[in-house]
């Protein structure tokens, strides 16, 4: 349950961003409750939710990787996805979280992670796939951050779901210590 617990403050803390400060303790101070103060820190979530430059830099280098990740031409037909898959490698190299590629054909790459946490547990699984159905135009490979969105082909239908199931993965291999089970 602690795996569950570490994504579902993840998720929640990402949600309750766009809402009013007021909101927001009230959200961070419920997650603390449910999940622990270790997690809510070790996740980088500021306690008292004052705008803080650790947040913004682990934000906007998210934002990056997933606008890095649209930018990756992985139209299949024809499935050519090396790029991409370069793209992740690279992100979770930079913090040392563990993945090779296994391809069973050298175009088709599959990038595949897993690490033990510091005791026995379950196994937690992360899927998504890396290709995207074919652009219309070159526009459609852009990234545009525009109104606080970012567009591209693969933003809606899978690349977005792959990047946070990546950022996750990232993310608690940092917290592998206090963790039990394999991701």
């Amino acid at each position: 349950t602690r795996w569950k617990n570490v994504l579902f403050a993840m998720g929640t803390y990402a949600y309750c961003r766009r809402f009013p400060a007021h909101a927001k303790k009230t959200i961070v101070g419920l997650v603390k409750k449910e999940v622990g103060a270790d997690v809510v820190a070790a996740l980088g979530i500021p306690i008292d939710i004052a705008p803080g430059r650790q947040h913004e830099v682990l934000h906007e280098a998210h934002i990056a990787f997933l606008q890095g990740f649209l930018r990756c031409r992985s139209a299949n037909p024809p499935g050519d996805c090396l790029t991409a898959a370069a793209h992740v490698t690279a992100f979770l190299d930079d913090t040392g979280a563990p993945s090779r590629i296994v391809a069973g054909q050298p175009h088709l790459p599959n990038v595949v992670g897993s690490f033990d946490g510091a005791g026995p547990g379950r196994h937690l699984v992360l899927n998504g796939h890396i290709d995207v159905f074919p652009a219309f135009d070159e526009e459609d490979w852009s990234g545009a951050r525009q109104d606080g969105r970012l567009y591209g082909r693969g933003a809606a239908d899978m690349k977005a779901g792959t990047a946070a199931a990546v950022i996750a993965y990232r993310t608690l291999h940092g917290l592998r210590a206090q963790l039990h089970g394999r991701l």
